[in-house]
């Protein structure tokens, strides 16, 4: 458990507070152009929580307030989620993170329900499934089953 603690990156202004990758990144390099060496990024976040419930520990302990707000920050006015305060690809795995921090937090302010909800329904495909991002086709190693049961459970949860 303290190695998950030691992944925790603070908050800076304007950046999100969450837990980074591994501890490589809180040594800068000079062979990186990233400003942010020591940046969270929203997957990381979400396995560093769920391996923290997997071995017992209460994630509500953790200052999830922070946490929530500046993952919000995070989310594109489409409804999708940048994975880093920088920026990079947004597609339905990112939104999945988010919400299931938000689930397994207990608080879903830390994105904007509606608008994640139509990002999940824009993925989906004309034969049921889920495609990573609106338009592009379903397939079954893009998204695994649990994913999509999940996605529909959660999608039914942003709907009431």
């Amino acid at each position: 458990m303290q190695y998950v603690y030691y992944i925790t990156v603070h908050s800076f202004v304007g950046q999100f507070y969450g837990f980074c990758g591994s501890r490589t990144t809180k040594f800068p390099s000079n062979l990186v152009k990233d400003p942010c060496h020591n940046g969270s990024h929203l997957a990381s976040t979400y396995s560093a929580l769920a391996t923290l419930k997997i071995v017992g520990y209460d994630v509500l302990n953790l200052d999830s307030k922070v946490l929530l707000l500046s993952m919000k920050k995070l989310q594109q006015p489409d409804g999708s989620f940048m994975p880093t305060h920088i920026g990079a690809e947004t597609d339905l795995r990112f939104v999945y993170c988010a919400a299931a921090i938000c689930s397994m937090l207990k608080d879903w302010s830390g994105m904007d329900k509606e608008k994640a909800k139509e990002y999940i329904l824009n993925c989906q495909s004309y034969d049921g499934g889920f495609g990573m991002v609106p338009g592009s086709e379903s397939h079954g190693r893009q998204l695994s089953q649990v994913f999509v049961l999940q996605l529909r459970y959660w999608l039914w949860i942003l709907i009431v």
